[in-house]
């Protein structure tokens, strides 16, 4: 069986997500009293059981925002092309959106200057930010491409180039 967490491009959600997710069900929950909800998912029907809505807890505040940057290469999944530049990409085996902030590139890009093919990477100067409570979980994390330093494509072997070995008797 293969866990979640060990699956290529799987990134836990931040754990505000995840509260506020349970919220929206907690509430939609309460506004059907007295009925049976049931949920079907892949692993089984789930029943939500009828809750009483407690009033909100205050959000969690960031307590620490850390910034980190470095040069790194990102396999482009599937760039924006309609302007609002956020791509996705592969790093460190992991799908992840990123924030393309290098407007100059972004600009040539869209003009058609520079050319991305499956499989090719960029690389980057990029800027990550994460903030956490005051418990060190994480409650946002953010990427951002800051400066596009060159597209990398993966070595072709021309046909010209393979030597095929024939059998050996």
């Amino acid at each position: 069986m293969v866990k979640i967490n060990q699956t290529v491009g799987y990134k836990p959600p931040a754990v505000s997500d995840v509260v506020e997710a349970l919220d929206g069900v907690a509430k939609a929950r309460a506004l059907l009293p007295g009925q049976k909800v049931t949920v079907q998912t892949d692993l089984g029907d789930v029943v939500i059981k009828e809750v009483i809505v407690q009033p909100d807890e205050p959000v969690r505040e960031v307590a620490q925002t850390i910034t980190n940057t470095g040069t790194a290469f990102f396999k482009v999944k599937s760039p924006d092309m309609l302007g609002a530049a956020q791509w996705t990409v592969l790093r460190n085996n992991r799908m992840t959106k990123v924030s393309m902030l290098h407007q100059q590139w972004l600009d040539d890009y869209h003009e058609r200057k520079h050319t991305l093919l499956p499989g090719d990477s960029l690389k980057c100067i990029f800027e990550d930010i994460v903030s956490y409570d005051a418990y060190g979980n994480e409650i946002e994390s953010r990427t951002a491409i800051i400066e596009v330093l060159g597209v990398i494509s993966p070595q072709r072997l021309e046909q010209s180039e393979m030597e095929l070995d024939a059998p050996t008797p």
